[in-house]
């Protein structure tokens, strides 16, 4: 039988408390690198400007953390498609991002750029 004493169950305790944080804080960095990428501000920055979309969601339009979790964000050195979630005054939905690129290049090529809110899709670019 295996002896549990106190200092066991401390040291237990902080190096579960020291892995949580450093998954919490390297989740966290991911979702804050890949919202402040070019591509997603060149993407909020057309959104702001499509009046039908602001319109839609109200005004002011907050570009949040994408969810890492959503099977819709996927990212490769060539083709990326990114789900950056939106919130207006009225309404909040998803900003999707389908964008293309050659290896050799660094500047993104937008294939196509939706609003989607619920059920409705907004064609953007």
């Amino acid at each position: 039988m295996i002896k549990v004493t106190t200092g066991r169950l401390i040291g237990v305790g902080i190096a579960t408390c020291i892995v949580t944080s450093a998954s919490i804080y390297m989740r966290t960095s991911l979702a804050d690198r890949i919202k402040n990428q070019k591509l997603c501000i060149d993407c909020y920055h057309k959104l702001l400007l499509h009046s039908p979309s602001v319109r839609f969601l109200g005004e002011p339009v907050i570009l949040q953390k994408p969810n890492l979790s959503n099977e819709f964000n996927h990212i490769t050195k060539v083709k990326a498609t990114i789900a950056l979630p939106v919130s207006g005054s009225k309404k909040s939905g998803e900003l999707l991002i389908d964008a293309s690129r050659n290896e050799d290049e660094t500047k993104w090529t937008i294939n196509y750029l939706k609003l989607k809110v619920k059920k409705e899709e907004i064609l953007i670019e």
